[in-house]
C-alpha cells in the first residue's frame, strides 16, 4: 500500500471516529395543547456552555459531545413547565434528530396585582454610565448567551417601572433581545420572575434602549437581576455597552442553561423603580 493511500485511509477513519463522538441534535419545540411551534425556547446542558434557542419556527439544532450523555439537558420557556432529563434519556424519549418536543403551559398565576400607593418615590438604580472609553459586550455570539447586572434595593415592595440599556457601539441593522428579570440566589441569577416573554429590538448604532414596564405590574421585594439575551445569529458584527471598573459587577453566560460567570466591570444597565413614600 502506498503512502498516499495509507494517509487517505487514516484520515477517513479519523473522521469516522470524531463524528461518532458528537451528537447532532435537531427538532422542533411545540405547544402541547395547540401544536403550534414555540420560538426562542431555551435548550442546553445545565451548567455547561452548550446550548441554543429555537428559531421563529420552533426549530433548533445543537451539537453535543457524546461525553455529556449523563449530563442534564434542560428545556425552558417563560410561561411553560420546564423539562429536564439526561441527554441519554432525552434521545431515548424523543430521538436524536427531528425530535418533536411538546411543552405544557404552566399553571403559574399572573403576579398578584398590588395597588400602587398615591405617593411614591422614584429612584434610578444600577449602572448609568454611558462613557465609551471602556466598553464590554457579549463573550460569544452563541444563541441564548446573556449579559446582565444585579440591581440592589431595600427590602420593601418595589415596582420596576423601566429598564434601560446603554449602547456604546452597534454595527448590526437590527438586534432582537429577550429581556429577563431574575431573582438572585447565592449571589447569581436564579429564577426568572416574568410570566410572559419581553422582546425588544435594537436598531440604532448607539444611545439608550429603554423598555417601559409601567403597565406590567412587575414588583419585587429583594435584589433582582436584569439581563439581555441573544436570540438570533446575525453573523459578524460588533455590539458593545459602556462599562466601568467602579460599577456593580456584571455577569455573563455563554449559552442557554449555562453557568453564570462574574466579570470585573459593570456595564451600563440601569432601572427606574418606585416605592411608597
Amino acid at each position: 500500500m502506498n503512502m498516499k493511500k495509507s494517509v487517505l485511509i487514516a484520515l477517513t477513519l479519523l473522521t469516522l471516529v470524531n463524528s461518532s463522538l458528537f451528537a447532532q441534535m435537531s427538532g422542533i419545540m411545540k405547544d402541547k395543547t395547540t401544536g403550534l411551534p414555540l420560538e426562542f425556547v431555551n435548550i442546553g446542558l445545565v451548567g455547561k456552555s452548550i446550548g441554543t434557542v429555537s428559531d421563529e419556527n420552533g426549530a433548533y439544532k445543537l451539537t453535543i459531545d457524546a461525553s455529556h450523555e449523563n449530563d442534564t439537558l434542560k428545556i425552558s420557556y417563560i410561561g411553560y413547565k420546564p423539562l429536564a432529563l439526561s441527554l441519554k434519556e432525552f434521545k431515548k424519549r424523543y430521538g436524536q434528530t427531528n425530535a418533536s418536543v411538546l411543552l405544557e403551559q404552566s399553571n403559574v398565576q399572573l403576579q398578584e396585582v398590588v395597588i400602587k400607593p398615591k405617593k411614591t418615590i422614584t429612584k434610578i438604580i444600577g449602572n448609568t454610565n454611558n462613557s465609551k472609553s471602556v466598553t464590554a459586550g457579549f463573550t460569544s455570539n452563541d444563541l441564548g448567551s446573556e449579559i446582565g447586572v444585579p440591581m440592589k434595593i431595600k427590602t420593601r415592595l418595589t415596582y420596576i417601572e423601566e429598564l434601560n440599556f446603554n449602547i456604546a457601539n452597534n454595527s448590526y441593522d437590527t438586534v432582537v433581545f429577550r429581556v429577563n428579570v431574575y431573582t438572585i440566589k447565592n449571589g447569581v441569577p436564579d429564577s426568572n420572575i416574568l410570566v410572559q416573554p419581553i422582546y425588544v429590538k435594537l436598531n440604532s448604532a448607539s444611545g439608550t434602549l429603554t423598555v417601559d414596564l409601567k403597565d406590567k405590574n412587575i414588583h419585587v421585594d429583594h435584589d433582582f437581576f436584569v439581563s439581555l439575551e441573544w436570540l438570533k445569529d446575525l453573523g459578524k458584527g460588533q455590539l458593545f455597552f459602556p462599562a466601568g471598573l467602579m460599577n456593580s459587577h456584571s455577569y455573563v453566560r455563554n449559552a442557554s442553561q449555562g453557568k453564570w460567570e462574574k466579570i470585573p466591570i459593570g456595564i451600563g444597565f440601569y432601572c427606574k423603580i418606585s416605592y411608597q413614600k
